[in-house]
């Protein structure tokens, strides 16, 4: 259990409170809960796309796997933004 726990709270899908004056801790999710698992996932494609963009400096961008590894990159990076403007716009319609 304290692996998924673990896990979540990595995935910043739940967050620990502790309940004042006690030694309990309370798992919560909110209701910014999906918002930030959303930019986690952008943040994991960034890392990924940079990687990528490093596997394809150290081949060659003219090698077929640099150029395969450059396509995964700027993939990866479109996916991650399109991802954030998602977010943010879900974001300004839910706080209306």
């Amino acid at each position: 259990m304290s692996a998924a726990v673990g896990y979540l709270q990595e995935q910043a899908l739940i967050r620990r409170d502790r309940d004042p004056g006690s030694r309990r801790d309370r798992y919560v999710i909110d209701e910014s809960t999906w918002y930030r698992a959303t930019l986690a996932g952008a943040r994991t494609n960034e890392r990924l796309a940079a990687t990528a963009r490093d596997g394809a400096d150290a081949l060659g961008s003219a090698t077929p796997a640099g150029v395969r590894l450059l396509g995964m990159s700027e993939h990866l990076e479109r996916v991650g933004l399109d991802l954030v403007r998602s977010a943010e716009r879900r974001r300004a319609h839910l706080a209306r």
